[in-house]
């Protein structure tokens, strides 16, 4: 890639092209980082990059999701000040043409939003639920959902989950529904882990039991969250229950997992231990789930160790893992700072025949 990323999001295209965009090179003291606005395609045709033109305003953490008709939807993030401070939610949207290389203004969000989860319906519209808002140093987790409708460019509310959630992951399951997972923050709190589903057809919320970890679609219309401390849970469309999957046989944290086109699961690199950045290691080596026996397999490992990263299923079958960070770099010096060390690069990943 042109740009270092951590933090950022990733899409396939209806062309075949996957869309980078959102950066976050962020030092884990005072809200410091690099929110850009700068995003990227890469071809398979020709296994390269290409910058598109800026957007409207620097922001971390935003929806994206691709469109039936080759375009895709950024929604909502942080954005920052003129001195990389986090400087609050916005509300803006920007819709991406790749047939012209070009970003054009879209209808913003009901409320500024970041964090939040996205997906797309069954039927081409994109759903954005939950997230912070943020203004002013006062933030609070939503409960609000609203829904993208790009025929009509427009956003309708729609109904609101049962409980507010923040860092949000939405993933559109085989049989329509909606599956969110993300957390609560309080004050003085531990996060608290939240699980919801979404119906399209009645525009209703059902709760889950508390889970957390990264979401998949799997073929049978249920998902799998992986879970960092290797208790990975798989959710029966029937029942609604969570039920324990056998453990990978290397348990990680900021792994990188996508559904591959046999319906296995991907899960590559992340941080094997207990703590960054003194306690375990980072992980070059991936595991495939397979759903129809319950079982993880070691696959071949990545060139190189990362963690955090995003994982795009590509249409011939293989999978493109971008970006992320080798770990965390301690600054030295008075006031010092933890910060990541970022990734430009990508590696593929092709399934054994």
């Amino acid at each position: 890639m042109h740009l270092e990323r951590v933090s950022f999001e990733a899409v396939r295209l209806s062309g075949g092209q996957v869309l980078v965009a959102g950066n976050d090179n962020v030092c884990m003291q005072e809200g410091l980082g690099v929110r850009n606005v700068e995003s990227e395609v890469w071809d398979p045709r020709s296994d390269r990059w290409t910058m598109t033109p800026n957007r409207t305003t620097p922001r971390d953490f935003p929806v994206l999701a691709a469109l039936d008709d080759g375009r895709a939807l950024l929604a909502g993030g942080v954005g920052e000040d003129s001195n990389h401070f986090v400087s609050g939610s916005v509300a803006l949207t920007s819709l991406y043409d790749p047939q012209n290389n070009e970003w054009l203004p879209g209808p913003s969000l009901s409320v500024g939003r970041y964090g939040a989860a996205g997906a797309r319906l069954h039927d081409g519209r994109i759903l954005v639920a939950g997230g912070t808002w943020l203004s002013g140093g006062d933030a609070s987790d939503l409960a609000s959902a609203e829904i993208y409708d790009p025929l009509r460019n427009m956003w309708t509310m729609t109904g609101s989950m049962t409980q507010s959630m923040g860092s949000a992951h939405g993933v559109t399951l085989d049989d329509g529904r909606v599956l969110v997972v993300g957390t609560h923050e309080h004050i003085d709190q531990p996060d608290q882990p939240r699980a919801e589903l979404y119906d399209p057809a009645t525009a209703r919320w059902t709760r889950l039991k508390a889970v957390s970890g990264s979401p998949v679609a799997l073929p049978d219309g249920g998902a799998l969250v992986i879970s960092g401390d290797g208790a990975s849970l798989r959710l029966d469309p029937e029942t609604l229950r969570w039920n324990a999957v056998r453990p990978m046989p290397a348990h990680r944290s900021g792994a990188t997992p996508a559904r591959m086109a046999t319906g296995q699961i991907l899960v590559a690199g992340g941080w094997a231990g207990t703590g960054l950045p003194k306690s375990g290691h980072m992980t070059r080596t991936a595991q495939i789930f397979d759903p129809r026996t319950g079982r993880w397999s070691t696959t071949v490992s990545m060139p190189d160790r990362r963690r955090v990263g995003v994982a795009v299923a590509l249409t011939d079958g293989s999978v493109l893992v971008i970006g992320g960070d080798t770990g965390i770099v301690e600054q030295e010096g008075a006031g010092a700072t933890q910060c990541p060390n970022p990734l430009a690069t990508a590696v593929r990943y092709f399934p054994a025949p």
